[in-house]
C-alpha cells in the first residue's frame, strides 16, 4: 500500500515531529550536512493537517527514511526557512514560513535535489529522494563524461526553449547582488563537493550588467575558459571559468547558450525533463553536463565539467535555483547553492568552492545594491 494511504503510517509519522524544527530567520547560521548533489526527481502524496504546518517525511525509493536532508522554502529571491531532517525523516515549517514561500527544495548527499511548489493548505507531504547514477568524482577523475550529443535533438530544443521563455534576458542593465555563505576548500576527488559547513563564513557577492556581458561575449568569440588574470576570482590553474554556479547562472536560459548548444532528453515523466547538453565546437574551451527542469517548465538544477584545449584542465560546477518570479519577464535565474570545482596541481587533488546563498537582490537599473550582513553571527 501506498505510505500516504496507509493511516498507521500517518499517525506513526506524526508522532516523528517532535524532533528537530525550522530556522526562520534567513540571516541566521544554520549547520547541515548536505554534500554533492546533481538532478532531481521526485514522488508526493499529501495528507490533510490538523494545523497550519508544512510537516513532511523525506523517504528512499524503497521506503527507507532519510536523515539529514536538507529542507529550505524560499521566494523567488530569499530563503525562508531552513531545517534538516531527523532520524525519521521529518521534517516541519511554521505556517507563517508555509504561507510567504513559493518553492520547497531538498538536497542530501548522494540522491538528486528536488524543488516543488509548497502545497497551499495544511498538509503532511512524503517525499521521495532518487539516487544519483553517477558521481561527480568519476567524471572528473576518471573522464567518463556524459554522452555527448551530435546532432540537436528537436524535441529536446522544444523543452529548452519553453524554459528559457520562463525568463528575463536582460543583462547589461540589470545588477545582482547576494548575501551568502561560503568555504573554499582544496580536497581529494573522493571529497569533492562534501562541505564542512562549520567552516562557512558569511559575506557578500554581486556584479553588474556589463561583468556578465564582458563574459557573455567572450563565450560568443572563444569559448568557455579564458587564461586567468590577476582579477580572477578561483585563480588557481590554467584557465579561469564563467561563474555560472553564482552571478552569471543567467546564461542557461541565454540565446547564446542556446546556439552554442546540442540538446538531447535524457527522461521525460510526469517530474519534468532531464536535458543533457554539449558544446556544438570542439575545437575551443566548451561545457556539458545536464539540466533539470520541472514540470512547470522552469529550471531546477544544473550540472555541467568545462572542457578544455591545451593545457586540459578538469573543472565544473553545479547548482540548485530558486524558483522562479511572476511574470516571467522579471524572473531571473538565481541559484540556491553553487559549486564550482577545479582541477589542483598534484595529483588527486581539487579546489572547491562552496556558496550558499541565502538573499538576493536584483536592480534592473544596473545599480549594484547587496542584502546588509546580519547582525548576529
Amino acid at each position: 500500500m501506498w505510505p500516504g494511504t496507509d493511516m498507521p503510517f500517518v499517525t506513526e509519522l506524526l508522532a516523528s515531529f517532535s524532533g528537530e524544527t525550522a530556522v526562520t530567520d534567513a540571516g541566521r547560521p544554520f549547520t547541515c550536512p548536505w554534500g554533492l548533489s546533481l538532478i532531481g526527481v521526485m514522488s508526493l502524496a499529501a495528507f490533510r493537517g490538523a494545523s497550519g504546518q508544512l510537516r513532511g517525511s523525506v523517504r528512499t525509493p524503497d521506503d527507507r527514511p532519510l536523515a539529514g536532508v536538507s529542507v529550505q522554502l524560499w521566494t523567488p529571491l530569499r530563503l525562508i526557512a531552513a531545517t534538516i531532517t531527523n532520524q525519521s525523516g521529518a521534517f516541519r515549517f511554521a505556517a507563517a514560513d508555509r504561507s510567504r514561500a513559493t518553492g520547497l527544495l531538498l538536497r542530501s548527499l548522494g540522491y538528486r535535489p528536488i524543488r516543488e511548489t509548497p502545497p497551499a493548505r495544511d498538509t503532511i507531504i512524503i517525499l521521495h529522494l532518487q539516487p544519483l547514477p553517477v558521481s561527480l568524482d568519476a567524471i572528473a577523475v576518471v573522464g567518463t563524461p556524459l554522452p555527448c550529443p551530435r546532432r540537436d535533438d528537436p524535441a529536446a530544443r522544444h523543452v529548452w526553449d519553453r524554459m528559457q521563455q520562463r525568463y528575463s534576458h536582460r543583462y547589461e542593465s540589470v545588477a545582482l547582488g547576494a548575501l551568502m555563505r561560503s568555504v573554499r576548500d582544496l580536497v581529494p576527488a573522493n571529497e569533492l563537493g562534501v562541505v564542512d559547513t562549520a567552516g562557512l563564513i558569511w559575506g557578500q557577492r554581486g556584479a553588474i550588467g556589463t561583468i556578465r556581458s564582458e563574459w557573455r561575449t567572450w563565450i560568443g568569440e572563444h569559448g568557455y575558459a579564458r587564461p586567468p588574470t590577476s582579477f580572477s576570482e578561483y585563480g588557481s590553474g590554467d584557465w579561469e571559468y564563467p561563474p555560472l554556479e553564482s552571478v552569471y547562472a543567467q546564461h542557461f536560459v541565454d540565446s547564446l547558450f542556446g546556439r552554442l548548444t546540442n540538446f538531447t532528453i535524457a527522461r521525460a515523466d510526469e517530474d519534468g525533463w532531464e536535458l543533457h547538453f554539449c558544446s556544438r565546437r570542439e575545437d575551443r574551451p566548451s561545457i556539458s553536463g545536464t539540466l533539470a527542469i520541472g514540470r512547470d517548465t522552469t529550471l531546477v538544477s544544473a550540472t555541467w565539467t568545462f572542457r578544455t584545449v591545451k593545457p586540459v584542465e578538469h573543472a565544473g560546477g553545479e547548482a540548485l535555483f530558486a524558483p522562479a518570479a511572476v511574470p516571467d519577464s522579471a524572473a531571473f535565474l538565481l541559484p540556491t547553492y553553487g559549486l564550482f570545482w577545479q582541477e589542483g596541481v598534484r595529483p588527486n587533488e581539487f579546489h572547491e568552492v562552496w556558496q550558499e546563498f541565502r538573499d538576493w537582490i536584483i536592480d534592473w537599473r544596473d545599480v549594484l545594491v547587496v542584502p546588509e550582513m546580519p547582525r548576529s553571527r
